[in-house]
């Protein structure tokens, strides 16, 4: 019974006129929105391998100078965009796509595309993620808000009862055919999702996060497809229906969104990155503690060269002293920067926690982070990269003042003690993406919050089907 009205469903979805010409235009848009997604990340590989590989020349390139010049110089290192960016962009608009490396400092992220934006778009790009998200609950109520009121309307809820349907089959059957008609938004999705994996060359992993991101839409699908149909058996006509599910559309999917944002940037603020950088080079310069300035680090590193070496001056070292002292520059920034890079993902975190507090009250917030997660856009595949850059950053600049302390003199800031010999020791930088498991552990909350949103919404619309009239 439950087969056979969900065969039913799909038939009259197919033969309403209006409702194929939505669905016609939203499959248009969700393939449209593919297609640019995968020409832009194409581009942005392309642009990234090559801002890389000239990044590469500059630094072999640059001749005889003073090694912590060098150092100074700086080198770039660029972001991969993830190998699901073509559906998801996350927060790579946002967030940045390069990070400068340099002696002393860990830099934020930067050259953000929004910020090249001459308008910031309200929604953000048109992106398969964007579709998915708002533009197919706007399909499921304009497919679902009559599928009870309508059959009261027209007489047939009566008739289907009185030849033995159950309301719970014909729930049931509803929802199923309403998720069937779904797959085939998704369909496109998965089809060309996974030819683009296949041809760039990746593997079954990347796969099996375009299957999981798929369940997770469908899950969300479910949700709405739950609810309209609750407030169909509830509602007095099928107008009545329709205007209280656009009220939810517009209240989950665009103003309960706006609002965790702003909440979340009110209970867990983040400084601005100018005055982060402030605080950065106050606590380098002047210790955390205002007990551990740069001065008396550096005089207990003399007491113990002097004593190792059996000397009582720096000029009597037999090594540079000069790169010692940077060396522990080094160390201790890096301590530092820990701390406070720790205190500022802290916030971020916070920030997460409070947005996932509001997917209580919208599935759209529970949606998000698991499709960012999988398409490998999120803020944890943005701390990851920042922080093995931070690694790659460390271990370059301590080779290069390992280097100095052997070969350099005191005080001889202007010499040339490196060359190209030096340059290349440098290793290349290889950004290795976190595993699956450490993808999705992040989002399991997010994930079970789906599960418990579309379970709740047919059980809504289960309870609502009990105590709904036969009669207008």
């Amino acid at each position: 019974m439950i087969i056979t009205i969900a065969r039913r469903e799909i038939l009259d979805t197919w033969r309403g006129g209006q409702v194929r010409l939505a669905g016609a235009i939203l499959i248009g848009l969700l393939l449209l929105a593919l297609a640019v997604g995968l020409q832009h990340q194409a581009r942005a590989d392309a642009a990234r391998k090559t801002a890389q590989a000239e990044d590469t020349r500059i630094w072999l390139s640059q001749g005889k100078l003073n090694p912590h010049s060098a150092a100074h110089f700086g080198r770039y290192i660029f972001k991969p965009q993830g190998a699901l960016a073509f559906v998801d962009e996350g927060v790579n608009p946002y967030a940045g796509s390069a990070v400068y490396l340099e002696a002393h400092v860990q830099t934020p992220s930067r050259a953000r595309p929004a910020d090249d934006a001459a308008l910031l778009p309200v929604f953000g790009e048109l992106t398969a993620a964007l579709v998915l998200q708002l533009l197919v609950p706007l399909l499921i109520i304009l497919v679902a808000f009559a599928g009870f009121s309508g059959e009261r309307e027209n007489g047939t809820f009566r008739q289907l009862l009185s030849v033995g349907v159950t309301r719970r089959a014909l729930v049931l059957g509803k929802a199923l055919g309403l998720s069937a008609s779904l797959l085939a938004i998704l369909v496109p999705v998965a089809v060309i999702g996974s030819a683009a994996l296949l041809v760039s060359g990746h593997g079954a992993i990347d796969l099996l996060r375009l299957a999981l991101m798929s369940v997770g839409y469908l899950l969300y699908f479910i949700a709405f497809a739950g609810i309209t149909l609750a407030v169909s058996a509830r509602a007095p006509s099928s107008r009545q229906a329709l205007v209280v599910l656009l009220g939810f559309w517009l209240l989950s999917s665009l103003l309960l969104p706006r609002l965790a944002v702003d909440a979340a940037n009110h209970l867990a603020p983040v400084p601005t990155v100018a005055s982060f950088r402030k605080v950065l080079a106050d606590d380098v310069r002047n210790g955390i503690s205002g007990h551990d300035a740069e001065d008396a680090r550096l005089s207990s590193v003399k007491a113990a060269l002097f004593k190792q070496y059996g000397v009582s001056r720096i000029e009597d070292l037999p090594i540079n002293f000069d790169g010692i002292a940077l060396s522990e520059g080094e160390r201790y920034g890096a301590l530092v920067m820990d701390r406070r890079y720790g205190e500022l993902w802290q916030q971020y975190q916070r920030q997460a926690l409070v947005q996932r507090a509001f997917a209580l009250l919208t599935p759209l917030l529970a949606v998000k982070p698991v499709s960012m997660a999988l398409a490998g856009t999120d803020l944890t595949v943005q701390r990851d990269f920042t922080e093995q850059a931070e690694r790659y950053r460390r271990q370059s600049i301590q080779l290069i003042n390992d280097d100095y302390t052997v070969n350099g003199k005191l005080d001889q800031w202007t010499d040339d003690a490196g060359g190209p010999e030096l340059w290349a020791k440098v290793p290349r930088f290889q950004y290795v993406e976190p595993s699956m498991q450490a993808a999705l552990m992040p989002t399991l909350p997010d994930f079970a919050l789906l599960v418990l949103w579309s379970g709740a919404a047919l059980g809504l619309a289960l309870w609502a089907i009990r105590r709904t009239s036969v009669e207008i």
